[in-house]
């Protein structure tokens, strides 16, 4: 079973903060992630590392970002809320798994990406 099956079969209080969440448990790391990533690209970029794959990190961890917020406010928080109806849930949570399986690929090319920047900076 999935986030959004989880979330949909949730109890009928259901809500962005409450137990069942995955903001409760993704909100708090996102931003130290991003921010990570976002300093460890520019100390990077400072110190002459592999432009194209500083470019391509970023290209690949925005474009992974922008997904997420797109399934969070199309399909999470409508299902938390209890605003779908329940003939509408599979089609909403196959949507969810296709975008979260693009998702992850963004994220893995982002981690080869990472690599290659350390390791044109170790030269």
């Amino acid at each position: 079973m999935g986030v959004p099956q989880l979330i949909a079969s949730a109890n009928p209080r259901a809500g962005v903060l409450t137990t069942g969440s995955p903001l409760r448990y993704f909100g708090p790391v996102a931003s130290a992630a991003i921010g990570g990533t976002a300093v460890v690209l520019t100390m990077a970029w400072q110190r002459g590392a592999d432009r194209r794959a500083a470019v391509a990190a970023t290209a690949t961890l925005s474009a992974a970002m922008g997904l997420s917020a797109y399934l969070i406010r199309s399909i999470n928080i409508p299902l938390l809320n209890g605003e779908v109806e329940v003939e509408m849930r599979p089609r909403l949570i196959s949507r969810w798994h296709k975008g979260n399986a693009v998702r992850l690929c963004l994220l893995a090319a982002t981690e080869i990406f990472m690599r290659r920047v350390e390791a044109s900076v170790a030269d």
